[in-house]
């Protein structure tokens, strides 16, 4: 009788232990089967909401965003759940809670990455349409027009009154960092060649290429009835709100670029020292003839940079490193006070006259207008330069779509926290271009 009642209870025991191996493995099974259908609906639901990004801001600058706020956004996929969960009476939804901090396009990061994603995509596009132009390879004329040709004053005193929310709330409000004239000059000094300008990394050369893709400059590509700037190039480099501000600001700079390169050329060319220094000692015989050179020697150089400017504005090319074939001011010229300064008041004239007063070189090679914006733009700070491309996004959808837009509200991503039977589930999806 003792053996069969142990006999007994190890069974029992057995059974027990199947039981609740059993009972462990169908709740382990159920946990799992409701975490798969959790994370698998969380994908659909976060979808769902990603795939109300904003046509405007896609269209126009290559950028998905959605607008929302956490609350908004977690009502939404309570919304889904709701409607995924209500015949599954084994499922407990508990509600979510949305985190959208970490992907608003404000964040500087956010949008870089979808900046540079972008900027490859033109980048492509950029190099198919080239190959279609020249099939054989071969280098034709820039085809970029010249930048004066059309009055670019500034708009009238009550549009800017009516549009002045626009110049509120801005990206880089508070950032006063620009391209330096003394950074500049040794930037150039430093350069060998344009190219080296696409060398310096990646990101940089694909910022670039998103910039000449989505922004214009001063008279090419843009009117006033599609961006709120005109010269938007320029406006990354200066800064400044009001176009006729930043082209002031772009005219100082590359002149003084182009001034240290053609002093170079100067002082280094055997006849044109010659032909200094003759002058000078026609003007001031005696020890003070080197001085004398020495001034004419910047006044030589500071003429041709006018030029050069003259001559960029007006959609003509002019080398980083001048020759004999692209120089353009004779010393005549400067002894004799031939080539008057541009000033303030010449501007309006210059920009209505497209031929005024500058000296055509034998030679039309080297670099163009948006060539020099380039250089200055890869001077700048990273941060401001993003900043500042992010102020001309917001200012654009607002002047053509939104008056209330605002890039801090609109999103590349979200994180829902999904509480169910107890548990909480955590769902991070964004844009897979960005």
């Amino acid at each position: 009788m003792n053996k069969k009642g142990s006999a007994a209870v190890l069974i029992m025991l057995f059974f027990v232990t199947l039981l609740t191996l059993i009972s462990a493995f169908i709740a382990a099974s159920k946990k799992e089967a409701v975490e798969s259908s959790v994370r698998s609906l969380g994908q659909v639901w976060t979808a769902s909401v990603l795939g109300e990004y904003d046509r405007h801001l896609l269209e126009r600058y290559g950028i998905f965003g959605f607008y929302g706020q956490p609350q908004d956004v977690s009502a939404k996929i309570d919304y889904y759940a709701g409607k995924s969960f209500a015949d599954k009476r084994y499922i407990n939804y508990q509600g979510s809670r949305c985190s959208l901090y970490d992907y608003s396009l404000a964040n500087a990061e956010v949008i870089r990455k979808q900046f540079i994603t972008a900027g490859k995509a033109a980048a492509a596009e950029d190099a198919v349409d080239a190959v279609k132009t020249n099939p054989d390879g071969e280098s034709g004329e820039d085809q970029e027009s010249g930048v004066g040709g059309g009055n670019d004053t500034d708009r009238p005193e009550n549009e800017i009154k009516r549009n002045e929310v626009i110049l509120t709330e801005l990206p880089s409000e508070g950032t006063t960092e620009t391209v330096s004239l003394s950074a500049l000059k040794e930037s150039i000094k430093n350069l060998g060649s344009f190219e080296e300008l696409y060398e310096t990394g990646t990101r940089t050369a694909f910022e670039v290429s998103y910039i000449h893709h989505y922004f214009g400059h001063a008279g090419q590509n843009g009117t006033a009835q599609n961006r709120y700037l005109k010269n938007e190039m320029e406006y990354l480099i200066c800064g400044k709100q009001s176009d006729s501000a930043n082209k002031k600001g772009i005219k100082r700079r590359i002149v003084a670029a182009r001034e240290i390169m053609n002093l170079a050329y100067i002082e280094k060319e055997p006849r044109m020292q010659a032909e200094t220094l003759a002058a000078a000692e026609v003007l001031t015989p005696g020890p003070q003839a080197v001085l004398t050179q020495k001034l004419l020697d910047a006044g030589w150089a500071l003429a041709e940079s006018e030029n050069d400017y003259r001559q960029l504005y007006n959609g003509r090319k002019v080398p980083l490193v001048k020759d004999s074939g692209s120089w353009a001011v004779s010393l005549e010229a400067i002894v004799k006070g031939g080539l008057r300064k541009l000033n303030e008041e010449d501007s309006e004239e210059l920009e209505l006259n497209k031929r005024v007063n500058y000296i055509e070189p034998e030679s039309n090679k080297g670099n163009t207008y948006r060539d020099y914006l380039d250089i200055m733009i890869c001077a700048m700070g990273e941060n401001t330069r993003l900043l500042r491309m992010m102020d001309l996004v917001q200012m654009n959808i607002q002047y053509c779509y939104y008056a209330d837009f605002n890039l801090r509200d609109y999103n590349a991503g979200l994180c829902s926290q999904i509480g169910v039977n107890g548990n909480t589930y955590e769902i991070k999806k964004e844009y897979q271009n960005a």
